[in-house]
C-alpha cells in the first residue's frame, strides 16, 4: 500500500559508450527479424578439421528440358566489393555438374556441396549465398538462390545456443503433379542445416510384458525402455520452418548434434526416428517462430529379457 507524502529516490547510471563486444560473442542469438534478411549461422575453423567444428551443406536443384544451361555462383550480398566466384569445380567442396542425377520427369539436376571451411580461408567471414543462373527456351529467366548463410569462425562461444542436424535423402519427395515441391533425391544425398536451438530433456517410457501363472501371479518377461528427446528450434521464418518439416523431418535417417554448453546430456550425432507434430509457433507480431519436436532414440537397445 502506498503512503501519500513517502518520496522514492531513483539512482540513473548512463553509459558514456556501448559495451564492447568481443569476437567470442555468439552472434546467432539475436538475428535480423526482417523476414528476406534472416541468416543460417556457419561454423567453421580454419584451424582444425574437426567435423563437428566444420560446418557443410549442400545445393539441389532440378530443371526441366527447356533450360539448357544453369551457372552456380557463391555471392556475398552484403558486400559490394566480392568478385562473385564461379562454382564450376571441387575448390569449394564437391560439384555435381548439370545432369549428374534425372528423375522420371526428365529434369537434370545440379548441385554443390560447400565446405564452409574453404570458403572461410578464402574469403573470410560474412554473409554468403549460392545463386544458379539458367538459360533456356525463354529469355529473362529469373535466377535461383539458396539461403543465406552468416559464416563465422568457430568459437564455442558463438556455438552455444545452437544445434545441428544432419540428414540423408533418398528417393522422391513430393506427389507428382505438385509443381511447387518435387524433388528426386539422388540416392543417399546428405545435408546438415544449423539452427538457434536445444535439443536434449532425455527422459525414457516404458513397456513390460508379462505372463500370468495359473495363480494369478505375473512374472515379468520383457521391459522395454523406449528413450526419448525434445528438440526446440528458436526464432526462424516460415522458409527455413518448411525446409525442415519436409526434407529434414521425412528424411530417411537423421541425427542431432547439441552445442548448448548447459546441456546436461551429451549428444554428438545422436540418431533420431518418429518426430512428433510439427508446429511453429507464429504470431502477428513477429516474422519469426519457435518449434518443439519430440523424438524416439533410433535404436532399440535397451530391452531387458527374462528367460
Amino acid at each position: 500500500m502506498a503512503i501519500r507524502g513517502d518520496a522514492v529516490t531513483i539512482n540513473l547510471t548512463f553509459l558514456s559508450s556501448k559495451i564492447d563486444e568481443t569476437e567470442g560473442t555468439n552472434i546467432f542469438l539475436s538475428p535480423n527479424t526482417i523476414d528476406c534478411c534472416y541468416e543460417l549461422p556457419i561454423l567453421a575453423d580454419q584451424s582444425d578439421d574437426d567435423p563437428l567444428k566444420n560446418d557443410v551443406t549442400r545445393f539441389l536443384k532440378g530443371y526441366e528440358t527447356s533450360i539448357t544451361s544453369v551457372d552456380l555462383f557463391l555471392t556475398k550480398p552484403s558486400d559490394s566489393s566480392f568478385v562473385e566466384v564461379a562454382l564450376t569445380d571441387d575448390t569449394y567442396g564437391t560439384f555435381y555438374a548439370l545432369g549428374f542425377h534425372s528423375d522420371e520427369l526428365g529434369r537434370d539436376y545440379i548441385g554443390y556441396r560447400v565446405d564452409w571451411r574453404l570458403v572461410l580461408t578464402a574469403f573470410g567471414e560474412g554473409t554468403y549465398q549460392i545463386r544458379a543462373d539458367k538459360t533456356g527456351i525463354l529469355p529473362s529467366l529469373p535466377s535461383d538462390y539458396d539461403f543465406a548463410y552468416c559464416v563465422a569462425n568457430f568459437t564455442a562461444n558463438r556455438a552455444d545456443g545452437t544445434i545441428r542436424m544432419s540428414f540423408e535423402n533418398s528417393y522422391i519427395l513430393g506427389d507428382r503433379f505438385d509443381v511447387t515441391k518435387r524433388v528426386y533425391f539422388p540416392n543417399n544425398w546428405t545435408n546438415q542445416v544449423r539452427v538457434k536451438g536445444f535439443f536434449g530433456g532425455d527422459n525414457s517410457d516404458y513397456e513390460k510384458t508379462f505372463t500370468k501363472y495359473r495363480d494369478q501371479t505375473l512374472r515379468t518377461v520383457q521391459d522395454r525402455q523406449i528413450e526419448r528427446y525434445s528438440m526446440r528450434i528458436d526464432q526462424a521464418p516460415a522458409e527455413v520452418h518448411n525446409y525442415i518439416k519436409t526434407e529434414l523431418m521425412q528424411a530417411d535417417t537423421k541425427t542431432v548434434t547439441d552445442y548448448n554448453r548447459d546441456n546436461p546430456n551429451t549428444h554428438i550425432e545422436t540418431p533420431v526416428r518418429n518426430p512428433s507434430e510439427y508446429r511453429p509457433e507464429y504470431r502477428e507480431d513477429t516474422l519469426l517462430a519457435n518449434v518443439n519436436v519430440d523424438f524416439e532414440s533410433l535404436y532399440d537397445n535397451k530391452l531387458k529379457k527374462y528367460c
